[in-house]
């Protein structure tokens, strides 16, 4: 017999609440750019992994994760920056 987690209601109340509150669209747009300067600090610490990012120079990444969607590109220095095109 199959027992679920007594937590699993956490999962769906958490869920249930972000689909009904969404934070504004300056807010959202500035999470991701204090994301995007976050990881591009932990880069700079990481010459290789810039190294490794220049041969994807102006490729995009998209990101999504339930209500959260980030999209970046590469840049030639290595690093990351966000990235508005709908490629």
């Amino acid at each position: 017999m199959a027992t679920s987690s007594p937590f699993s209601f956490l999962g769906e109340a958490f869920g249930k609440l972000g689909s009904v509150l969404q934070p504004p669209a300056w807010l959202q747009h500035e999470i991701q750019h204090r994301a995007v300067l976050f990881v591009n600090h932990l880069l700079m610490q990481e010459p290789q992994a810039q190294e490794r990012l220049l041969k994807q120079v102006g490729r995009v990444v998209r990101l999504a994760w339930r209500q959260f969607n980030l999209q970046v590109q590469i840049t030639p220095a290595g690093l990351l920056e966000l990235s508005e095109s709908p490629e």
